[in-house]
Order: structure tokens, then C-alpha cells, then sequence
């Protein structure tokens, strides 16, 4: 199956398509946007990212709804916009803010978004970036979280790596 974001009755929901066509599923029903982040481990739920019920229309949180449809499960992150899970499902690398759609770049400031990994266990979390630059949009493979960020001294945007058993 394929997850994806849509608009087909006047709002952006979750929807998941078999990979050979078909008819979609609509996974979400609900005024705010709802965008697909990605799949739990085991391919029985969807990842995604909404501000339904953040408070605050600027800032999402991080859902999942199981592929065949049903109850929605909240993650215990705070605030997120994108992210990715271990292999195991425990852990989530994500970010609480993006700069991903902002139309200047190699900004420095208070708002520049950090990796973040979050247990989702004990509700741990550690900031694995923590530095000046924007880097986001994380991918956990195996033991490595790969991420997007502008932090090189030419500050353009490359694809780098984390690796969680050195912490470089």
C-alpha cells in the first residue's frame, strides 16, 4: 500500500491506495491538515503530523492510524513536524519545528530546527543535533539517523549522518 496526503473533499487527509490502483482508503476525518509522515515498523499504521489538537494552528503533533483504518493513537511527543521510527517502533528521531517550506535560507536563530530522539518508552529524549543550523528531516536506518541540514561551512543543504553507536 501507498500513504499519502490529499485533498478531495475540500481538506488534506490520510488515504492509502494499494500499490497496484484501486480505490483509496480515507484514514482521516478532520478539519486540520494531515500530513503522512511515514510507516510504523511493522506496516500497520500510518505516521503522520497535524495540529488538530495542538492548540496553536502553527504547531503539529504526531499521530498514527492503523492502515486499515480506525482509532487514531497520539505519540507523547509534545510537538512535531517531521519524523522517523526505529527499526523496533521504541524511538522516534524527529524534529518539533521546520523551516522545510520557508522561502529563505541559511537561517541562524532561535527557530532553526534541531534532530531530536525520543523514547518512547520512558519519554527520554536527546537532542542529537544541537547546533546553529536547520537540520531536518530525519530517517532512521539500522543504527544511523540520516538527516537534511545546512550546518557545513558553505550552509547549502546536504544529506548527513548520525551515527547512534559512536554519537557522531
Amino acid at each position: 500500500k501507498i500513504a499519502y496526503t490529499a485533498n478531495y473533499n475540500g481538506n488534506s487527509d490520510v488515504y492509502v491506495i494499494n500499490s497496484n490502483g484501486g480505490i483509496p482508503l480515507r484514514l482521516t476525518y478532520h478539519g486540520m491538515f494531515d500530513r503522512v509522515l511515514g510507516w510504523t515498523p511493522d506496516g500497520k499504521s500510518v505516521l503522520f503530523a497535524s495540529s488538530r489538537e495542538s492548540g496553536r494552528q502553527r504547531y503539529s503533533q504526531f499521530y498514527t492510524v492503523p492502515v486499515e483504518g480506525g482509532e487514531l493513537t497520539k505519540l507523547a511527543v509534545p510537538y512535531g513536524e517531521f519524523a522517523s521510527f526505529s527499526p523496533d517502533g521504541t524511538k522516534l528521531a524527529y524534529t518539533d519545528r521546520s523551516r522545510v517550506n520557508r522561502n529563505w535560507k541559511r537561517y541562524r536563530g532561535g527557530t532553526a530546527p534541531d534532530i531530536t530522539v525520543f523514547d518512547l518508552t520512558t519519554f527520554a529524549s536527546e537532542n542529537i543535533t544541537n547546533n546553529i543550523g536547520n537540520d531536518e528531516l530525519p530517517m532512521w536506518n539500522g543504527n544511523t539517523i540520516f538527516y537534511m541540514s545546512d550546518k557545513g561551512p558553505n550552509k547549502r543543504n546536504k544529506l548527513w549522518k548520525y551515527d547512534l553507536n559512536t554519537k557522531t
